[in-house]
């Protein structure tokens, strides 16, 4: 809207100019009396003398028009005005009148004259033709001033200052918005600088461990447990590492609900001893337990076990660049055989259940509660992904309860299902996955074997279970097949002669305590139509009560409970 605007302006003001309303005004007061305020005479007498230098260029327009008829009058009078008898003839050779009239040096008299020349004769139709081409003045006018006139069409000067005031406009805006943005980062970082200091709740929570939460521990770090055994695989791992100085009996944190160090439990001296009741550095790592340890109040112990012995074994151990791995013995003892929990006596008359808990180390409050709540024939399998494997591992043993190592494969609904970073998946290499595997390996010892943790899409892929099957062959350890459909692991492991089982229900499926209790309800019947069934489940609340209930009650339905490596190569392969 501005330039139409400017435009408009611009026109106004160039018509203004040539209507000149000051010289106007100035004329009619030059020829005023003095009486009514004009200047008389002399005042006109002055105008005249310096008219060509004021800018009243129109002033005397109406002078020169009647001066300009009264000169064209007088030519056609001396054309027009000689009489009828007195005509010229232009046909003869020389013309006769009583006048005198000189028309561009043309001149007849009395006398007789020469015949005048086609250019003598005058144009009556261009009277001012002389005139104009004459550079004296008409009437005692100069008119060449009227060529000299200024052009006061002053459009594109103002057009110019428009565009000159916008772009400094412009200029002016770009500076504020600038100077704003300067200030916005000075503030942001003045901010930054007294606001995004260290907290000092983080800071007074790392050094002072009484300001804890019970149910979150760090186990990053934790020294394979070795309990006496000289010349053992934890200790030749310790070799290469710093064992973390065990917090002093005067720094131990009082526990919930009031518990002093005095009066701690066995379970947490030895956690204290290990350094794991001490909270991690702000930004180390921080665990958030789906259930604490008050979500398994209601769920009942069981008996104490036998304790296992303690793990690791150095006959089945050796000392690689990734870690301490299991290996077969040069008496021909396994992993298997040294860390699986002895048959227990079997009652051919009662189908035989077997039961792995899942998920055991990623819960400090789930793994403590699983410990005291099932007996010591319900197998454990570790996360691999969990801390401070080897103290669960312990731990376990001593309850009397075998381990299995759980091991990540690509499942078939990668990546929304994922397995993690170690886990083993098809498009790898099948060195790679060895690798992979061997790392898996090396995060603890005391297992007997791996659990197949799902993977539904490695498991089908018939040359890279083979690949697995073969490396847990090596290092004697049972392969568990964790249920997925299509797998092909129990039948390459039948063939090439390892031992193995296979998972036939997962319990984890089920929702709510009712429909938990109606599988395990179908559990019992699969046991019962084929003398051998294998379940998994979490350790959660609902199921480590329901669970506890259920197993109490076996012995009475006529089924016996047995550890897994108990029915290693027995199941029928489907």
């Amino acid at each position: 809207m501005k330039l139409p605007f400017t435009i408009k302006l611009g026109a106004a003001r160039g018509v203004f100019a040539r209507l000149n309303p000051l010289g106007l005004l100035r004329k009619i007061k030059s020829k005023l009396p003095a009486k009514l305020g004009g200047k008389g005479k002399a005042a006109k007498k002055a105008h005249d003398e310096d008219a060509l230098d004021d800018e009243d260029m129109f002033g005397d327009l109406g002078d020169l028009d009647a001066l300009d008829a009264a000169a064209k009058e007088r030519l056609r009078e001396k054309a027009e005005g000689e009489d009828d008898d007195e005509a010229v003839d232009y046909t003869t050779d020389a013309y006769t009148t009583d006048k005198e009239v000189n028309l561009d040096g043309m001149t007849s008299g009395g006398g007789g004259a020469a015949a005048p020349q086609e250019s003598q004769f005058p144009d009556l139709d261009d009277d001012d033709a002389e005139d104009d081409d004459d550079d004296k003045p008409l009437g005692g006018i100069d008119l060449s001033s009227i060529q000299a006139m200024p052009d006061f069409d002053d459009d594109a000067e103002n057009d110019e200052d428009d565009a000159a005031k916008a772009k400094s406009k412009k200029k002016k805006l770009l500076l504020i918005a600038g100077g704003g943005v300067a200030v916005a980062v000075l503030i942001g970082a003045a901010s930054w600088l007294l606001l995004g200091g260290e907290n000092v709740s983080d800071q007074s929570s790392a050094e002072n461990p009484a300001v804890m939460h019970d149910a979150v521990v760090s186990l990053d770090n934790v020294p394979l447990v070795s309990q006496g055994l000289p010349g053992s695989a934890a200790q030749m791992a310790q070799d290469n590492s710093s064992e973390p100085t065990p917090p002093s009996g005067g720094d131990m944190p009082e526990q919930g609900g009031g518990e002093t160090a005095s009066a701690m439990s066995a379970a947490d001296a030895a956690l204290a001893q290990l350094g794991l009741n001490v909270m991690p550095d702000p930004g180390a790592g921080v665990v958030v337990p789906s259930a604490t340890k008050s979500s398994f109040t209601s769920v009942p112990a069981a008996p104490a076990g036998t304790p296992l012995e303690a793990a690791p074994n150095v006959s089945v151990s050796e000392q690689t660049d990734l870690g301490v791995l299991p290996k077969i013995a040069e008496d021909g003892l396994t992993a298997y055989d040294a860390y699986a929990r002895p048959e227990p006596l079997m009652d051919a008359a009662k189908p035989k259940i077997a039961i792995i808990l899942t998920g055991i180390g990623l819960s400090r409050a789930a793994t403590e509660a699983a410990l005291a709540a099932m007996p010591e024939d319900v197998t454990l399998s570790l996360d691999v992904y969990a801390r401070g494997l080897d103290f669960w591992v312990a731990r376990a043993r001593e309850d009397g309860h075998e381990i299995l190592l759980s091991l990540p494969l690509e499942s078939e609904a990668f990546p929304f299902s994922d397995p993690g970073p170690e886990a083993l998946k098809v498009l790898n290499a099948p060195g790679e996955n060895v690798k992979k595997l061997e790392f898996i390996l090396t995060r603890t010892m005391g297992y007997f074997g791996v659990l197949a943790d799902h993977g539904g899409k490695f498991l089908v892929v018939e040359e890279q279970v083979k690949v697995l099957v073969e490396q847990l062959k090596k290092r004697g350890l049972m392969y568990v097949d964790g249920g997925a459909p299509g797998s092909l692991g129990s039948r390459t492991a039948h063939k090439l002669d390892v031992p193995w089982a296979a998972v036939e229900m997962n319990l984890d499926q089920a929702q709510g305590r009712a429909e938990l209790e109606r599988q395990l309800q179908d559990l019992t019947d699969l046991a019962q139509k084929r003398s051998i069934a294998v379940a998994r489940v979490s350790a959660t609340p609902l199921s480590l009560a329901v669970l506890g209930a259920w197993i109490a009650s076996l012995d009475q339905k006529g089924f016996q409970l047995v550890p897994l490596s108990a029915l290693a190569k027995k199941q029928i392969i489907r």
